[in-house]
């Protein structure tokens, strides 16, 4: 459960980034209908996969609850609030990766190259406390944000 609920927000935030970034280009055609505007395009990409997201995660949170024996209380406004916040991030970052796109084609090779280490340095795998204390440094400095016990 720990890793769903880390990796599921995670995921759409990175889906939702990567189709709102390339809706223009995959909706070239349709763009060239007066009525058809980039904001139509990136709207609808936003809208189509939050809501398959949002499907995903509900489907696999229950199927897990379903199968495993756990006392788990679902806690519904964070749920909703972090599921919100990664679309909302998606989109912005899609946005602005939409932009740089179009005005540097090699923006996507670079992006992608630059967001590879991301999951990683996400927690979800691991969580900072279960770093050893050398793994926690930062340009030599140990973060002290969290005191044991």
């Amino acid at each position: 459960m720990f890793y769903a609920t880390g990796f599921l927000p995670f995921n759409l935030y990175q889906t939702l980034s990567g189709t709102v970034a390339r809706a223009l280009a995959y909706s070239r055609p349709l763009l060239r209908y007066p009525a058809v505007t980039w904001l139509d395009a990136i709207l609808a990409r936003f809208v189509l996969n939050s809501l398959t997201g949002i499907v995903i995660t509900t489907l696999l949170i229950t199927g897990i609850l379903a199968v495993i024996d756990s006392r788990t209380a679902i806690d519904l406004p964070p749920l909703v609030e972090a599921i919100t916040l990664a679309m909302v991030l998606g989109l912005g970052v899609g946005c602005i990766n939409a932009v740089l796109m179009g005005l540097y084609p090699l923006w996507d090779v670079a992006w992608s190259i630059i967001t590879r280490p991301l999951f990683l340095a996400s927690g979800v795998i691991y969580i900072y406390e279960d770093l050893p204390p050398v793994r926690r440094t930062c340009c030599g400095i140990i973060h002290c944000c969290i005191s044991p016990g």
